[in-house]
């Protein structure tokens, strides 16, 4: 997940602010987390359905597959 944590295109950057991942995909359906942060100096937190815990970039690379990324543009002057 490192390469896609922060990147540059044209004159703007974006950084990675959010992550659904698949926990568990066994017969009673697919299970997914959350994890968002609010700018990449705050911490991330995991959201699941009944719990909201602070989280680190280490529990989104060993919980789960990634299924989709959310990106923040910042613009570069």
């Amino acid at each position: 997940m490192t390469n896609y944590v922060e990147f540059t295109q044209s004159e703007n950057k974006y950084f990675l602010c959010g992550v659904i991942s698949l926990l568990d995909e066994s017969g009673e359906g697919m299970f997914f987390i959350a994890f968002c942060r609010m700018s990449n100096e705050l911490p991330w937190y995991c959201y699941s359905d009944s719990l909201v815990t602070e989280s680190s970039f280490n529990e989104i690379n060993t919980r789960g597959t990634p299924y989709i990324l959310f990106y923040q543009k910042i613009e570069m002057k």
